[in-house]
């Protein structure tokens, strides 16, 4: 004891006028600061915007803590800062961008599902809000918004009647907006749903952007997506049900271009076969020629920009890993291109397949300017070729920097050592009393092993698992300027859901988000849990097991819940071994689950689902392939089974250079459903043969065709077995793949399908009904 009281001495004798310098130094620093005129900073920056002819840029940087999405303003070059707006949004922190007079025009959601969009006048640091009523978006903002040639388009239908029905859009810095809740545009009938017909707001050229209505008697409308001079939609009403629905989207399509007056202007899209092209197309849908640009752009993508430009944006060389990055501006009036090469330099083949990049340019100017979430942002002049672009860790680095940006009147690390840098007598005589006891004794001796010791004992009495970040919320305590976040997380445990709090330092150049997989050690009887890093001495968590097989379940009862689309919402009720099993499904249209047949279960992570149900093909695991998707749509409805709400996906697949997108239904549960965000990774099981067939399909021709007659052979999940025969040009073409129920196949249906004229394959792209 006496020993270690004598090691002990020296450390006091430096440690407490150490202390004691240490409160002048710092009170010394914070009086050489100018007075703080602004209030606490977020580091992490998810977006940034160029404005003013790319003289000044905007950061976004969300706030979870109190639910505000904030603008920072800075010169171009980071020389200085300029101050902050801040906006309402929702935890999701999403926003979509327009341009009006070279200002930045901000949509956000906030927490009481109203949207919100912000005109941010630079000069005078200022928002208006260009949305004069409620506008409530009962979904993801993305779910239920849409660019389009620098328009920003809402449209919305709730199936219970309990929102109204709209459809409104930003233009030119001004808001429109008609309700369609009392069906007078729809011969009295009211909508249940309103979706967009995708290809619409991707071609150019002559091409409006529409959207199919489902009423309540079952029939259908389409509605334009943008207004006419007047102010108002244009309707094609289709009385048919359930049927011709490529043959009605191509009535309606022409009767808006007559419209509007675009019929004279060829359609402008994207080729699917190789080298993928942009190509004009006639009315009847048949390539005319390639776009003329000076060069040709090969795996091109078309952005559109304004009412008469589009930017087509791709590689050299058809191959493009093999070519450099190229793209021009092509004014489809003047059939004249602008080379914008230049400000594509820096992104990859995968960048411009990303939907978080985006392009913006008003008409008659000259600048261009794309935004890239979570990357960067940048400009070209298109007359002076002059270029610039910035990153977001780089205006992360202006905030972190005491000198300048953000915080330049505000206490910082960074500053603080700027400040002792300066030198000085005091700061010298606090360096000598401070440097020997802290760094050579204290941290070794004391600190390090401390914090070791008690996170190994932690460890110890912890279980790991896998768990998912489902909210993050500042507590405004910061260390070392870093915040300390108390994190939400949901994981299962023992077959049961679970939710904890965990609170921790985050890294401001590398925090964690929303949805987010990460490793815990949960301790059972203190009912608390840490977070596991790859470096802690813990035994990582093995590739998740094959899941539970129950086979043999007999279907002894079946639950109706409600109608959904074409399909039926079923609660299935099965029995084995002495336990019963509750799985929610969609019955397909055509398809129907029997009682005291039998299948095979699959119990995931606790949660019974249904594995193969009929004669479909024995599952081998051999013949599977598990890829990364990303989830690039999602729809919930309003049916639920439990804790389980219905959720309609579309997932996105990389598979070698094709892109396969797959949609998928599935009754998901609360925990899951709060963490799911677009751009999420899923992993996606897939049967091997299958994805080859589909590949080589989707390489080939593609068309419509008429269903003329359809057989189901059991289940692969929840999703039907079928094979189906369709006829195209007078041949015919089987079909074997599993269909999504919620859209479904019969006879009569009109299907777009990839197929092989020699093989007489086929597979369906889009669905009659989606």
């Amino acid at each position: 004891m006496i020993r270690k009281t004598l090691r002990l001495f020296p450390i006091l004798i430096f440690l407490f006028p150490a202390i004691l310098l240490s409160f002048f130094v710092w009170n010394e620093y914070t009086d050489s600061l100018n007075p703080v005129t602004s209030s606490q900073y977020s580091n992490e920056i998810s977006n940034i915007f160029y404005v003013d002819q790319g003289h000044r840029v905007v950061a976004l940087s969300p706030s979870t803590s109190d639910n505000q999405l904030n603008a920072y303003l800075y010169q171009a070059d980071g020389s200085q800062y300029e101050g902050e707006v801040s906006m309402d949004s929702n935890i999701f922190m999403e926003h979509l961008a327009a341009y009006y007079k070279d200002q930045l025009l901000l949509t956000v959601k906030d927490q009481e599902n109203d949207a919100h969009a912000y005109m941010l006048d630079t000069a005078t640091k200022q928002l208006t809000n260009l949305i004069n009523q409620p506008l409530s978006i009962t979904s993801y903002l993305s779910s239920d918004s849409y660019m389009w040639r620098n328009q920003i388009i809402f449209a919305q239908a709730d199936q219970s009647g309990q929102y109204d029905a709209f459809i409104a859009r930003i233009a030119n810095g001004k808001f429109q907006y008609i309700n369609l809740q009392d069906g007078s545009y729809f011969k009295g009938q009211r909508p249940t749903s309103i979706d967009a017909v995708s290809d619409t707001f991707d071609n150019a050229g002559g091409t409006i952007p529409m959207f199919n209505v489902s009423l309540a008697d079952s029939t259908t409308a389409y509605i334009s997506g943008i207004l006419d001079d007047k102010g108002n939609i244009d309707v094609y009403y289709h009385p048919e049900k359930q049927d011709n629905t490529f043959e009605a989207e191509d009535l309606a399509q022409l009767q808006f271009r007559k419209h509007f007056g675009t019929q004279s202007r060829p359609v402008i899209k994207i080729n699917s076969t190789y080298p993928v092209q942009a190509y004009t197309y006639s009315q009847d849908d048949d390539a005319l020629a390639v776009v003329p640009t000076p060069k040709p752009v090969y795996d091109a993508q078309l952005f559109l920009l304004n009412d008469h430009e589009i930017l087509l944006a791709g590689s050299t060389t058809p191959d493009p890993v093999k070519g450099k990055r190229s793209g021009y501006v092509y004014n489809e009036q003047t059939k004249q291109s602008i080379d914008v090469s230049a400000l594509l330099a820096n992104l990859s083949v995968e960048d411009f397949n990303n939907n978080e990049l985006r392009f913006y340019k008003e008409s008659g100017s000259l600048l261009i300017y794309y935004s890239y979430e979570d990357h960067g942002g940048g400009w070209l002049n298109t007359d002076t070729k002059k270029t610039a672009s910035l990153q977001t860790d780089a205006v992360q680095r202006w905030q972190l920097n005491g000198q300048t940006g953000a915080l330049s009147d505000s206490p910082s690390v960074h500053g603080f050592l700027a400040f002792v840098g300066q030198g000085g007598a005091l700061v010298i005589n606090w360096l000598i009393w401070l440097v020997i006891p802290v760094l050579m004794i204290l941290v070794p001796l004391l600190l390090i092993p401390l914090l070791r010791y008690r996170k190994k004992r932690q460890l110890s009495r912890g279980i790991v698992v896998d768990a998912v970040i489902t909210r993050m919320k500042e507590t405004g305590t910061r260390i070392n300027e870093q915040p300390l976040v108390d994190f939400t997380i949901a994981f299962h445990m023992e077959n049961q859901p679970r939710e904890l709090h965990i609170r921790k330092v985050i890294s401001l150049l590398n925090a964690p988000s929303v949805g987010d997989t990460v490793m815990i050690s949960y301790d059972p009887a203190r009912n608390k849990a840490i977070f596991v890093s790859e470096n802690d001495d813990v035994p990582l968590p093995q590739e998740a097991p094959e899941p539970e097989l129950i086979q043999n379940a007999t279907l002894q009862r079946i639950d109706r819940i409600d109608s959904v689309q074409r399909a039926e919402a079923l609660v299935l009720h099965f029995e084995a071994g002495g336990q019963h099993y509750d799985i929610p499904v969609v019955q397909s249209v055509g398809f129907t689950y029997r009682t005291w047949e039998q299948a095979t279960l699959a119990v995931i992570a606790g949660t019974p689902r249904l594995f193969r149900y009929g004669a479909s093909q024995p599952y081998r695991p051999e013949d599977h392939l598990t890829l990364q998707g990303e989830l690039i749509y999602s729809k919930p409805y309003p049916i639920r089974s439990g804790d389980r709400q219905l959720v309609l996906m579309e997932i996105s697949i990389q598979a070698g250079e094709q892109v396969i997108r797959r949609m998928n239904s599935l009754f998901v549960q609360d925990a899951v459903l709060r963490a799911m965000r677009i751009g999420m990774t899923v992993p996606v099981s897939v049967n091997r043969y299958e994805l080859e067939r589909e590949i080589r399909l989707l390489r080939g021709k593609q068309g419509s065709a008429i269903v003329q007659q359809v057989e189901f052979q059991g289940t692969i999940g929840e999703r039907p077995l079928a094979k189906i025969t369709v006829q195209r040009d007078g041949r015919h073409y089987v079909i074997e793949q599993s269909i999504e129920p919620l859209f479904g196949v019969q006879i009569g249906d009109e299907l777009w399908i990839a197929y092989d004229k020699q093989l007489q394959e086929a597979i369906i792209v889009k669905y009659a009904h989606s």
